[in-house]
C-alpha cells in the first residue's frame, strides 16, 4: 500500500521517492515496520492474553518439567503473523504472484495454529486439533501453493534458477553444468523407461 502510494503515485511529483522502487530499500523499511509492531503491540497483547486467561494447558500425564509451561500465554503467534503480514502488505509489490502465495501460506498455516490453540483454550485441555486434521489442513495449504507454482511454471513466470541476494549477475551453475544435468536427467528417464518395460 505504501509502496504504491510513495512510488507509483507520489514519485512523479517528488523524484527522490524513486528510491522505493528498489527492493533492498523496501526490505529495510519492512523490517523496521515489523520491529515497531512487535515492540509496540507485543507487551500489551501478552498482557491481554493473560487477562483473558488464554494460557498453555499441560497434560496431566506429561513430564513434571512441562508443567512449568502452564499458564504461558498461547496464541502469541498472532503477533508474529501480524508483524510479518502487515509490513508485507505495506511495502511489497502486491502484483507479484509469489508475494500473494507467500502471504496465503503464512495466513493458511497461522489459521491452522489459531484453530488448534482456540480449541485448546475453549476445552481447557491440551487437546486441540487431532494430528490427522492438522495434517489434512497442512496438506491442503501446501497443495494450493504447489499447484499454483506449477501453473506459474507453465506460464514461464517461475524459475528454478538459484539467485543470490545482492549478487544479481552471479550464477552458481554454469551453462555447461546445466547441460550436463539435463543430459543426466534425460538418461535417467530413459533408464526408467527401459526398466519399467523389463518389469
Amino acid at each position: 500500500m505504501l509502496y504504491y502510494l510513495l512510488y507509483h503515485t507520489l514519485q512523479r511529483y517528488f523524484s527522490p521517492l524513486n528510491v522505493f522502487r528498489y527492493i533492498t530499500v523496501r526490505t529495510v523499511y519492512a523490517s523496521l515496520t515489523a520491529m515497531f509492531l512487535a515492540l509496540a503491540f507485543g507487551p500489551s497483547l501478552i498482557r491481554r492474553l493473560r487477562e483473558l486467561q488464554i494460557g498453555q494447558f499441560i497434560r496431566e500425564e506429561g513430564p513434571q518439567e512441562h508443567k512449568k509451561k502452564a499458564g504461558t500465554p498461547t496464541m502469541g503467534g498472532v503477533l508474529i503473523v501480524l508483524s510479518t503480514a502487515v509490513p508485507t502488505l505495506l511495502w511489497a509489490d502486491l502484483t507479484n504472484p509469489f508475494i500473494l502465495l507467500a502471504l496465503f501460506a503464512l495466513v493458511g498455516f497461522a489459521g491452522i495454529g489459531f484453530i488448534d490453540d482456540y480449541a485448546k483454550v475453549s476445552k481447557q485441555r491440551n487437546l486441540g486439533l487431532t494430528a490427522k486434521k492438522k495434517i489434512y489442513f497442512q496438506v491442503f495449504v501446501s497443495l494450493v501453493v504447489g499447484v499454483s507454482l506449477l501453473v506459474l511454471t507453465t506460464h514461464s513466470a517461475y524459475s528454478t534458477q538459484l539467485m543470490i541476494p545482492f549478487l544479481k549477475r552471479f550464477r552458481p551453475i554454469s551453462s555447461s553444468t546445466r547441460s550436463s544435468i539435463h543430459r543426466i536427467s534425460g538418461r535417467w528417464h530413459l533408464f526408467r523407461f527401459w526398466f519399467s518395460l523389463a518389469l
